[in-house]
């Protein structure tokens, strides 16, 4: 399967990643919520207007299947990544490329960091094949740190 990174986004291609943040909100952050168009717009703006945040689309023969997201850490050096995929394309390796991507994009920031809902077993995997290590347990949220592996 070949995959497209794309950044910076179109405003539809920011909606069609807002339908992929709704795919996965419950395995994300617990929160079953879904997220307004409006929402979207907010999360669209502060992205493109604070470039210490990324967010990274990925395609598909020309359809928005994924989008990664990196943000500040606000004590120490380095960055937050999280991610989703849309439900017909998981466990085909997916989330693995978009973690190692993320990692990749973001590794000269310092720490790459992955928080990842401890239920969350699919995305815990691909966070580890990607080359992320467990370093600590938060109780529902489990903390992976990228490892450079180049």
């Amino acid at each position: 399967m070949y995959v497209d990174a794309f950044t910076p986004m179109t405003a539809r291609q920011f909606m069609a990643i807002r339908h992929i943040r709704n795919e996965c909100r419950r395995w994300m952050t617990n929160d079953t919520g879904r997220v307004s168009r409006e929402q979207q717009l907010q999360f669209m703006r502060a992205v493109q207007s604070d470039p210490s945040q990324l967010v990274v689309g990925y395609r598909v023969d020309g359809t928005v299947v994924a989008y990664g997201y990196a943000r500040p850490m606000p004590d120490e050096a380095g960055v937050f990544v999280s991610l989703g995929v849309r439900k017909i394309m998981r466990g085909q390796g997916l989330g693995t490329f978009v973690y190692r991507n993320l990692a990749q994009r973001c590794s000269d920031r310092g720490h790459v960091i992955a928080e990842i809902q401890a239920w969350n077993t699919s995305s815990i995997r691909a966070a580890a094949a990607a080359g992320y290590r467990f370093v600590r347990d938060r109780g529902s949220v489990q903390v992976y740190r990228w490892i450079d592996q180049g």
